[in-house]
């Protein structure tokens, strides 16, 4: 689809939010084909703005590979990829098998009776996935805005493909499927409620080759410059956060900024969106950037979405990890074990990424490696004091458990071990953090 030629009027305070939402939901339609070209000056002149923001909300858009920017090329609606529909469809079942379960859990009645009447509407699986759908429900419902984020930021793909290669759409649940899991809503038996989501997801798992070595690190290679002033920009402000260089509260005099990373606006820019994205640093119209308050309620509902999809790789792997792999966990422990009582924070979470690393990696699932990688960003600044209701040594024994487990290839065990961790989330989430 051509960029139209009449403007688009929009609100200042928001203008990368409403450029995102609108390009997203053309591409997600096809309005936006495949392989049309979105320029800054197209794109702002459609909307009537200057080109920062409409550069912002092609990043985001980028981030979450709808679009791609090639050099000389400029950017580009990005391809169907069959692929990454279905590393999507998998990693949003685990997502949707514990919104489910704790919104039946908890409840209250009126958030069971919600999820029960939107089922009887769904009769297809766009209805379950679509606003109000019961899966979409349930990822409101439950109130934490770290998995309902996820979920916006994952579904897309998974429409998308369905709306321009029809032949994905999977079948709906079946009658009796859809009986039992309105019995199930009805009973208030979360366990029941979501093995029916997982018996549906079950068929879309991906079946892909094992995997025989773990990449811990990304490999190196050659950035274009402006993506090399980017990353700079970010790794140093990042580690300024972390090593308290920048305290919570500080706020980011843009001109200080430029003068301390010695660049242009754009890479600082560009950097701090991606923080704030993090919760690392808070953005508000009209005000100066700061660094964000340490915020438990914030980590434990993060929390609550890591420890959701580790369940899922800890029980899809563990008993087909490679020796590598093993070796990998064995060493990845250890090293946790020796930061845990220390003040180096990146070395913390960087031993404790390693570890669930190990188990995302042997799944093979590209969409959760990038989640997971993103969301340790935010692991680190948990593990501050007053960061979360987490004490990092009080992990020790339970890894300790866990590598055990992997290396004995016990399912169960492993199993439990990290469901134990997920519960004493859930249970803070439940009494203090629930929004």
């Amino acid at each position: 689809m051509p960029i139209p030629s009449e403007t688009v009027a929009v609100s200042r305070p928001i203008l990368a939010d409403v450029l995102f939402d609108r390009l997203l939901a053309a591409i997600v339609t096809g309005e936006m084909e495949p392989g049309e070209k979105l320029s800054d000056v197209s794109v702002a002149a459609w909307a009537g703005v200057s080109r920062t923001p409409v550069r912002e909300a092609l990043d985001r858009l980028a981030r979450i590979h709808l679009v791609e920017v090639f050099p000389r090329r400029g950017t580009l609606v990005a391809p169907v990829d069959r692929q990454r529909y279905a590393d999507t469809l998998e990693a949003l079942g685990p997502v949707v098998e514990e919104a489910v379960r704790l919104v039946v859990r908890l409840g209250p009645d009126r958030d069971r009776r919600a999820l029960a009447t939107a089922l009887r509407s769904a009769d297809d699986a766009p209805a379950l996935f679509a606003e109000p759908g019961p899966f979409d429900l349930a990822t409101t419902l439950l109130r934490n805005d770290r998995l309902r984020r996820a979920w916006l930021e994952l579904l897309p793909h998974v429409t998308r493909t369905w709306n321009l290669d029809p032949d994905t759409v999977p079948a709906g649940l079946s009658p009796a499927a859809a009986e039992a899991f309105t019995t199930a809503v009805r009973a208030g038996d979360g366990d029941a409620a979501a093995e029916v989501v997982r018996a549906w997801f079950a068929p879309h798992a991906v079946d892909r080759p094992a995997t025989e070595s773990v990449a811990v690190a990304p490999p190196a290679v050659q950035l274009p410059e402006p993506a090399l002033l980017r990353k700079h920009a970010f790794d140093t402000v990042y580690g300024a956060i972390l090593d308290g260089t920048l305290v919570p509260g500080e706020e980011l005099n843009d001109g200080a900024l430029h003068r301390w990373l010695d660049m242009s606006r754009q890479p600082v820019r560009h950097a701090l969106v991606r923080l704030s994205e993090y919760g690392l640093i808070e953005m508000v119209p009209n005000r100066q950037p700061r660094v964000a308050p340490l915020d438990p309620g914030r980590a434990n509902r993060m929390l609550l979405l890591s420890l959701t999809w580790n369940l899922f790789t800890v029980e899809r792997t563990v008993g087909s990890l490679s020796a590598e792999s093993l070796d990998e966990l064995t060493a990845a422990t250890a090293e946790y074990v020796a930061t845990a009582h220390g003040d180096d924070l990146a070395a913390k979470g960087f031993a404790l990424r390693r570890i669930f690393e190990v188990f995302t990696h042997a799944l093979g699932n590209s969409v959760l490696e990038e989640q997971m990688a993103a969301q340790s960003y935010e692991l680190s600044n948990m593990l501050r004091p007053g960061g979360s209701l987490i004490e990092p040594t009080g992990l020790v024994r339970p890894l300790e458990h866990l590598r055990d487990a992997a290396v004995a290839g016990d399912v169960h065990r492993a199993v439990t071990v990290t469901r134990a961790l997920l519960e004493v989330t859930v249970a803070n989430f439940v009494d203090r953090f629930r929004q």
